[in-house]
């Protein structure tokens, strides 16, 4: 029994990768994931909206700001004392943004 338990798997094995090698040289979709693949134009696309976020909340942060007056003070200050640490240190700051699927090549581009 143990024999022919093993023997069937190994067929059931076989007869699974002929069927994916089939499915792939003829460019069958059989429910397997496709490598997400991002080009530079896609990149560009999402950095844009990104940006486009960014100044949508930062406009939503001013609006904000004007309807409560009393807590922009305090923020502002939180901001100078963050400021004149930051340039003592002489601290540069970048965000990069990675995404799922993004090559090496690109991440090292935009660096």
């Amino acid at each position: 029994m143990r024999k022919s338990s093993i023997r069937a798997f190994g067929m059931a094995v076989f007869l699974i990768g002929a069927l994916l090698t089939i499915a792939d040289r003829f460019d069958l979709n059989v429910g397997l994931p496709t490598v997400a693949s991002t080009t530079d134009k896609d990149m560009v696309n999402l950095q844009k909206k990104l940006d486009a976020a960014n100044k949508e909340i930062t406009s939503l942060k001013q609006a904000s700001a004007q309807t409560n007056p009393d807590n922009t003070e305090n923020e502002s200050n939180k901001a100078d004392d963050s400021q004149k640490s930051e340039n003592e240190q002489e601290i540069v700051k970048m965000q990069l943004n990675i995404y799922r699927g993004i090559s090496t090549y690109v991440i090292s581009k935009m660096l």
